[in-house]
């Protein structure tokens, strides 16, 4: 049965899923803002938030799924939530807590990882290392913060592979000089997309990345270490919109990744540790990545909020 239509948004590929478990249960996608009975976007802010307005001058609900795999902090003082906003489905229970304790106003749906197939953790090797540096914003620029964690993380990899402890892969969003980093004949680089794959991941022994890239690897059962956890989350495409979050003191314990190549005394020996065992991350894992998307609950949970505003879905939207 064809129950209606939506019009979605997508960001990267990263609604994928979300369409897919829609059509599968009778809904079409439209181009067409009008013919639409509900919009499903990443974000409601910048470009965004005149959609999410004009949508709900229309009587149309508007959900939001995750922009990205980590938690979604722009909320905490670096933008104001939409008012009009009918809910917001996210990944795991640790996404859906860190929200609430920096005080997003809107529901919160778990409904499960979309990004890649999960697999169990499996010691490795610490030898084939990637690292995915912060990458720049589309109009290039990166903060400055951020160059600087590259640069660091970049310089104690460089000094393992002067040791014959490693072997160093870079995988880099835009040029290299935009990710603050530069090139060495010791090591390999491979320019990418952001398009969530796992194939460079799935080759290499240890991951040492932040946000998607590093998500996408916990997800994989790969060995990975994260690069300064404890700077706040930011935003901003330029040094006069950059900003911190507001309230990170309220979640920074719950969100910080355990394992962190710029805060320890030794970081091969952290590489190494990672690589032999996931105790350590296992709690945080369940947290963050948690359980593998469940379409079902996803088309139920929303179905459920279209019903409350506009009744029974019994005929079909022609």
């Amino acid at each position: 049965m064809h129950k209606g239509r939506f019009l979605v948004m997508d960001w990267q590929g990263k609604a994928k899923g979300y369409m897919q478990a829609l059509e599968d249960d009778g809904w079409r996608e439209t181009l067409s803002f009008n013919l639409a009975d509900f919009i499903l976007t990443d974000m409601d802010v910048l470009g965004r938030r005149a959609l999410v307005e004009e949508a709900y001058k229309k009587g149309k609900p508007v959900f939001i799924y995750p922009h990205a795999a980590r938690p979604l902090t722009q909320w905490d003082g670096m933008f104001e939530p939409c008012e009009h906003l009918t809910a917001q489905f996210v990944i795991a229970d640790g996404h859906a807590e860190v929200m609430r304790r920096y005080g997003y106003p809107h529901p919160l749906e778990v409904t499960g990882w979309t990004y890649c197939e999960q697999r169990e953790f499996k010691p490795t090797d610490c030898r084939r290392v990637l690292l995915g540096p912060n990458h720049p914003n589309a109009n290039g620029w990166l903060s400055e913060v951020d160059r600087e964690t590259n640069r660091m993380a970049f310089l104690l990899l460089l000094k393992m592979v002067e040791n014959g402890l490693i072997e160093l892969t870079v995988q880099h969003l835009d040029s290299i000089e935009a990710n603050g980093l530069w090139t060495d004949p010791r090591v390999k680089y491979l320019r990418s997309q952001p398009n969530q794959s796992t194939e460079t991941i799935d080759r290499h022994d240890v991951i040492v990345s932040t946000q998607t890239l590093a998500y996408l690897a916990i997800a994989r059962g790969k060995p990975t270490v994260m690069m300064n956890e404890n700077i706040p989350p930011h935003c901003g495409n330029a040094e006069e919109t950059f900003c911190y979050a507001a309230k990170w003191e309220h979640y920074q314990d719950l969100m910080m990744f355990p394992l962190d190549i710029l805060q320890t005394k030794d970081p091969f020996a952290l590489l190494q540790k990672a690589c032999q065992t996931d105790q350590q991350i296992a709690e945080w894992r369940k947290n963050f990545i948690g359980q593998p998307f469940d379409a079902g609950r996803f088309v139920e949970t929303l179905e459920g909020y279209l019903e409350v505003e506009h009744g029974p879905i019994l005929e079909p939207n022609l």
